[in-house]
Parts: C-alpha cells; structure tokens; sequence
C-alpha cells in the first residue's frame, strides 16, 4: 500500500506528536541525556577533526608555494578555524549516528515494544548485529551524502544562478538520510531485508526526508535543540514505522 506524499507528513508529524506526549507518560525522558551527551561529544569531536584536516591542508599548500607560515599565521588560524566549524557542524551528525548506535538500537526496541505490545526477548548477538548495521549504514549514508554534496557544490559553481537551489536539495537530502537511519532499527525488527528496505525508502522519501529536516530545526535551537534532536529523532522514525507498516498490515 502506497502512501501520499501529503499522507507521509501528516504521519511524520503524528508521530513527532506522540514521541513527545508519550515520553512524559511513559517517563522517557530520562534516557534524553545519552543522546544529549554523546551530541556534545560529536559535534566537538567532528569540529577538532575537521579543524586539523584543514590546518594540515592548508600548511602543505604554503609550504608548496613556498610562503613563509609565520607571515600567514593569523589568517592560517582565521581559516582553520571557520573550516572547522562549518565543516565540522556539517557532518557532526554523522558521527553521532555512529556513536549512538547501541542507544538507538536498545531505545528503539524498548518503544516499540511499549507501542506495540510486542514482546522483543533480548539477544546479544541480535542487539550486536543491530549495532553494526547501524554503523555501515551511517558510514554509507556518510559516503553517498559526501558524494551528493561535491556533486552539487559542482554544480553550482558552474551554474551559479542554481546554487539556492542546490542549498535547499542539500539540506533535503541529508534530511533523506537522517530519517532513513531513525527507521533502519523498526525495519529491521520486522526483518525487512536490503531490498525490502531500499524499497520502503524510496517509497517514504517525503517522509523520511520530513524527519531528518524536523530534526535538523530542532537542532538549530541551542542547548534544548542539542537535548533533544536525536532522542525524538530516533522514537519518531519508530513511530513512523508502526505507522506505515504495523497499522497497513492490521487495515489490510
């Protein structure tokens, strides 16, 4: 059963809805604080990174004109400092995915559990497994995003009339690949295979997309924003999936 695109968002929002309300009834809030610790811990890791890379980069490329480094120092500084925060907070959520991977995988079980009714007897070499899928999807949804983002920064400065445009497809699709790892741990819980997976994203790219993009405004508020983006972000895409599966089966 297909979903409108309009149908996919009003389902997102529902389940944004009950992420919030349910959190205070079921007392989930609690559990806000690993995700909120290990954000921190991501966006300061991925600045750092990013911060060296570009010092590295940018010191060989003197060095190769043969520029003296001190004569540049501040504007050396300067530089690696703004590439560090923008490309840092950039990819930062990509290394929270990964760092998040066994809340997500043991949250997301734990609520749907509650949602449902369904009992998930914990397995070790199960729960395993659900941590290293989540890992290879986010380090290959990390690839492809990077490989969309140098297609598209291509693309606008060769056509410089289409880089509003590209901005906003960027921004869409990152939010695409956001929400397709909230929902991986549902999906894989009602063993969906690879293709069957593949399938249900293309199917709810709107709202997979709706997803990563609330997400990503609920990060943009500061310090409640970085509480709480990726503890709704991961019981909402679960939601998302009792909704557009459990529910489809029980009307069909």
């Amino acid at each position: 059963m297909l979903v409108s695109p309009v149908q996919q968002i009003e389902l997102v929002l529902r389940s944004f809805k009950d992420a919030l309300s349910d959190s205070f009834k079921y007392g989930w809030w609690v559990w806000m604080i690993i995700p909120a610790i290990s954000t921190i811990i991501a966006l300061a890791s991925s600045v750092w990174l990013a911060a060296v890379v570009a010092g590295w980069f940018i010191s060989t490329v003197l060095e190769w004109m043969g520029l003296d480094l001190g004569k540049w120092a501040f504007l050396f500084y300067l530089i690696k400092l703004l590439i560090g925060l923008t490309t840092g907070v950039f990819f930062y959520k990509n290394i929270a995915l990964i760092i998040l991977a066994p809340f997500f995988a043991w949250f997301s079980e734990k609520a749907d559990s509650r949602w449902t009714g369904k009992e998930y007897p914990f397995r070790f070499h199960e729960f395993v497994q659900d941590v290293i899928r989540g890992i290879v999807l986010a380090i290959r949804n990390t690839i492809l995003e990077i490989l969309w983002i140098v297609g598209l920064w291509i693309l606008g400065l060769i056509f410089p009339i289409v880089s509003p445009i590209t901005g906003i497809l960027l921004l869409i699709i990152q939010g695409y690949f956001l929400g397709m790892s909230m929902v991986d741990y549902a999906l894989e819980r009602r063993r969906y295979s690879v293709r069957q997976r593949v399938t249900y994203a293309r199917q709810h790219k709107f709202g997979l997309s709706m997803i990563g993009l609330i997400v990503f405004f609920i990060s943009a508020i500061p310090i409640v924003g970085w509480l709480i983006a990726y503890y709704l972000a991961i019981l909402a895409g679960t939601r998302y999936v009792i909704l557009t599966v459990d529910s489809v089966k029980s009307d069909g």
